[in-house]
């Protein structure tokens, strides 16, 4: 939260107060501090203070990192995370070194670094493993399904990620609602660019399904569910329901986000698109 309060204070122009609701939104959860499992998995910060001073510093700026990202300044967050990535290999404490592979393939990711991103998300797998975080691994396989599968266009690979992050989260106990939804969407986001149009459906109504049943805060992914339900049904020409999930994602977003918010435009001009395929004209 200070991270975030820092960011969107720095530079509050346009474009970041136009991200800052869904930033705010998009927040962890405090349940993990309730997570008995992953408590007990963690590793002690280092004895030797100037190492636990070098890991301290590095969270804050990993946090940092992430706070960039949710306001949309990508290009900052980015040269953020490569130097922390490099810090953190000089340290000796495995968790920070995955975290910090982790940020930076995300970053990678937002950058269009494609190659690159995939290499340092496969890097934090492998160490997330090493230092039994399964959480932190169902995050960066999520990742490489989203990487792989659509960016790279390895669709089959993409799924076979999915179901490794199926597995960790599995392994990390608890309840991942968001973690678990976000990792439906894009199994059916790259079903969907396989024509495996029956797959997808099923897929995005599993992560429409547990966005509502948990209540999940950020509430603007269900309207993005929503939207690529619709771009689905659009696709096998239900265009009457393509238009239920259009004007569902137009809603939610209009209340979470406020009806002249960037975002609003996608299911509107889906929904035209829509209304033109029906006949429906002004």
């Amino acid at each position: 939260v200070r991270a975030l309060v820092k960011v969107l204070a720095e530079k509050p122009d346009v474009k970041t107060l136009n991200k800052a609701i869904q930033a705010s939104l998009s927040l962890e959860s405090l349940a993990g501090c309730a997570d008995e499992q992953a408590l007990l998995r963690e590793h002690p910060l280092p004895q030797d203070p100037k190492q636990r001073a070098a890991v301290q510093r590095l969270s804050d700026v990993l946090a940092y990192v992430k706070a960039l990202d949710k306001a949309g300044r990508y290009k900052d967050g980015y040269d953020l995370a490569v130097d922390a990535a490099t810090e953190a290999q000089q340290t000796a404490y495995r968790p920070l070194q995955a975290a910090a592979q982790y940020q930076y393939g995300y970053m990678l990711d937002r950058m269009g670094k494609y190659g690159e991103s995939e290499a340092a998300l496969q890097r934090a797998s492998q160490i997330a493993s090493e230092t039994n975080n399964p959480l932190l691994l169902a995050k960066a396989q999520t990742d490489l399904i989203w990487v792989v599968g659509y960016n790279l266009s390895r669709r089959e690979e993409g799924l076979l990620y999915g179901q490794m992050a199926a597995l960790a989260l599995n392994l990390a106990g608890g309840t991942h609602p968001k973690e678990l939804a976000l990792l439906r969407s894009y199994l059916g986001t790259i079903h969907t660019s396989m024509g495996r149009y029956n797959e997808s459906e099923q897929k995005y109504r599993e992560a429409i399904q547990i966005y509502e049943k948990h209540h999940i805060v950020d509430q603007t992914r269900l309207g993005t569910l929503n939207n690529n339900m619709g771009v689905l049904q659009y696709k096998q020409g239900n265009f009457a329901k393509a238009e239920q999930h259009y004007k569902a994602a137009l809603s939610i977003y209009e209340k979470h986000l406020g009806p002249r918010h960037p975002r609003l435009a996608y299911p509107l001009l889906n929904t035209s698109l829509v209304l033109v395929r029906r006949g429906h004209y002004p």
